[in-house]
């Protein structure tokens, strides 16, 4: 470590914003007709709004949305979250809206209608789309947690899915370690490894915006990608590490084929979960998919049980 009067100097590039937009832009081909709305964010960030009016797209800004919620992890359908947005794109002729979180690597999607897309539902199209240019043989990173539709679609378009880990991690993309065309997150991380080292919430606009330009219109995709029921939630704990070996002992116990390369997971026919630590905050994380709401809710309660269960356990 470099004491503090040792750290080097640093430099200001004037230009660097209009050089990334420049390479963004770089061997894009312009849309034809496609009008999106972008909410900047408070800090007023215009580089993806900036980037998709280079190609040529209509774009709307929104600029009064500080006291609207951009969700901190997996994004869900319909979400009740950048409510200005939706409605912006609700009241408009928009196309779809897009909105980032402030160092813009992720984004949430709203289709035509308004309404929010799911994160893994994003991930699916998007990947469908990477796999289908790339002559069906692409390979797709997505994190254990991601859903089993997104596998489902990917194998249909004739690539193949690859389980790695990630989380969302500074200056690493989902697809950084693996020999594959696309890699993303139900948190709205998307990786183009081709195109640019890490995530980038530009480079997946302009990517929403290729799918709904060369394709139907973004709320008919949606509806294509079948639904499973799916629930995911987060548990703050002190302890994570002792916390995860008490559960993954008391899973034991009760199911079988417990695997534990990433976290904790245990899938059957009919419904599958993953319970993790967050590499970035004090917490685990909880998903649960079935091919039913019955099925899925009904795991998603008893593994609730078995994390309260080895939390308490862990504080005593």
């Amino acid at each position: 470590m470099a004491s503090w009067d040792s750290l080097g100097t640093e430099q200001w590039l004037e230009d660097a914003a209009e050089d990334y937009i420049e390479r963004l832009c770089d061997g894009q081909s312009s849309f034809d007709e496609v009008h999106v709305v972008v909410d900047v964010g408070e800090h007023r960030v215009d580089n993806v709004a900036e980037t998709l009016e280079r190609l040529e797209c209509t774009v709307d800004r929104v600029t009064e949305s500080s006291s609207d919620a951009f969700p901190r992890r997996r994004v869900a359908q319909n979400d009740s979250v950048c409510s200005t947005l939706c409605n912006a794109v609700a009241t408009s002729a928009a196309d779809f809206g897009v909105a980032h979180d402030p160092d813009a690597d992720r984004i949430v999607a709203i289709d035509e209608r308004g309404h929010v897309v799911g994160g893994d539902t994003l991930l699916a199209l998007l990947a469908k789309r990477t796999v289908e240019q790339s002559d069906g043989s692409g390979r797709v990173a997505v994190p254990l947690e991601a859903s089993r539709r997104i596998e489902e679609v990917v194998d249909d378009a004739g690539g193949e899915i690859v389980r790695t880990q990630m989380d969302g991690m500074p200056g690493s993309g989902p697809a950084s370690t693996t020999e594959v065309v696309f890699g993303g997150e139900p948190s709205g991380v998307h990786h183009w490894p081709d195109e640019s080292p890490c995530p980038d919430a530009a480079l997946s606009a302009i990517h929403l915006a290729r799918l709904v330009d060369d394709g139907p219109s973004l709320s008919r995709q949606v509806q294509r990608i079948d639904d499973y029921s799916l629930y995911f939630e987060s548990f703050s704990v002190d302890k994570s590490t002792r916390t995860m070996s008490r559960i993954t002992d008391a899973a034991r116990n009760q199911f079988e084929d417990v695997q534990t390369d990433d976290g904790l997971f245990v899938e059957d026919d009919e419904a599958w979960f993953v319970v993790r630590p967050s590499r970035t905050a004090g917490e685990l994380r909880v998903t649960v998919e079935g091919t039913s709401d019955r099925h899925a809710k009904r795991l998603f309660e008893r593994v609730t049980r078995l994390v309260c269960t080895g939390k308490s356990a862990a504080v005593v």
